[in-house]
């Protein structure tokens, strides 16, 4: 394993498990790859299925079959050993799990390990570092992505790679004071491997730039997860709904007004007003229902596993920094609590059919 980069993935989610099997597939003899699931039962239940996952890629009107096997752990497994230290690692995990889910491996990293956060959503960095490194100058090197592509499960280990996309990456400040510096735009060998997948079609943005593109991918998140997980349906479906759009455009006009309050710095400058720009979105999400028309959300796929969403993270993120700044966001809130109450109800019927039929 000697001269080999050691990458920690943390979550199995599609997002998760479709990264790591380009990662693995491009590098398969530079990269040791450690995914880290939740607990030792879910790590055996990978080991029984020989550490592989199955990548179904549409071509045309055909699926593309590719299988990659990697390394795996779990806490259990993981922290006992004596020398165990994580240089780098992937938090893939849905945003309502992070701090539980990294608390049991903070103490291996340093300021010198390497944390690439992928998740939808926004607000996840500014509560770790208040969680677990008030003091910057123990906090790793964090870094964020942005994924386009489009992927869902439709077991445990294999995912369907529904829309080609791309991931942008971006190096986090460690102050606020240091947006601007020479340390945003340094990249790390964890960087440099994401970016030589090229299945992943990666790149490196600026802070700046991937500010904006984070706006833009909260946007179509806020539109689309909520309404494909309260109709059931596929992204694609959304296009024929006749009043569609028009549940999407309040949805964008709170996000830019919420945006343009929260980072005036970002959004008054003359690229944000452009990319902010509420018709603009309006046909970026559109755009991205069309590329991703048979990808079924994240949002969907929970509420169909009556797991929790990461809607706090997203239509709520957007109602947070409203009600921060004294805005109305009514329609992410009223869709919030939509889809709150549809888990809800949908837990309550699963849990009384269940007691029926036990008599």
């Amino acid at each position: 394993m000697s001269g080999k980069l050691k990458l920690h993935v943390l979550g199995a989610g599609s997002m998760g498990c479709l990264v790591s099997h380009e990662v693995v597939r491009s590098n398969p003899n530079s990269v040791e790859l450690v995914m880290l699931f939740k607990n030792r039962s879910r790590y055996d239940d990978f080991i029984r299925h020989n550490s592989e996952y199955t990548v179904l890629s549409k071509f045309q009107e055909n699926y593309l079959k590719n299988t990659s096997r990697m390394s795996g752990g779990s806490p259990e497994t993981i922290l006992p050993s004596k020398d165990l230290r994580i240089d780098n690692m992937i938090l893939s995990t849905k945003t309502h799990q992070s701090e539980k889910a990294l608390s049991s491996y903070v103490k291996f990293m340093d300021k010198n390990s390497n944390l690439l956060i992928l998740q939808n959503g926004m607000g996840v960095e500014a509560s770790l570092r208040e969680r677990f490194w008030p003091d910057e100058a123990n906090c790793p090197n964090i870094y964020q992505a942005i994924s386009t592509h489009g992927a869902y499960k439709t077991d445990p280990y294999t995912i369907h790679h529904a829309g080609m996309g791309k991931l942008f990456i971006s190096k986090s400040p460690r102050t606020q004071g240091d947006k601007d510096s020479q340390d945003t735009v340094e990249k790390c060998s964890m960087v440099d491997t994401l970016l030589g997948s090229s299945r992943l079609s990666a790149s490196f943005l600026t802070h700046k730039n991937f500010a904006l593109m984070q706006m833009e991918k909260l946007v179509a998140n806020s539109c689309i997860n909520p309404l494909t997980a309260l109709f059931d349906c596929f992204n694609g479906d959304l296009l024929y709904g006749d009043k569609i759009v028009t549940l999407m455009i309040p949805v964008i006009r709170e996000a830019v007004k919420v945006f343009k309050a929260e980072y005036a710095d970002i959004y008054n400058s003359a690229e944000g007003r452009s990319y902010l720009d509420e018709s603009r979105l309006l046909s970026s999400v559109l755009d991205i229902c069309k590329l991703n028309a048979s990808n079924s959300s994240s949002m969907r796929q929970d509420m169909r596993h009556l797991n929790n969403t990461e809607i706090d993270s997203i239509n709520g993120f957007i109602s947070k920094l409203g009600d921060k700044h004294g805005i109305s966001t009514s329609t992410n809130k009223m869709l919030t609590s939509m889809i709150k109450s549809k888990l809800s109800i949908e837990r309550s019927l699963e849990s009384k059919a269940t007691s029926e039929l036990k008599f």
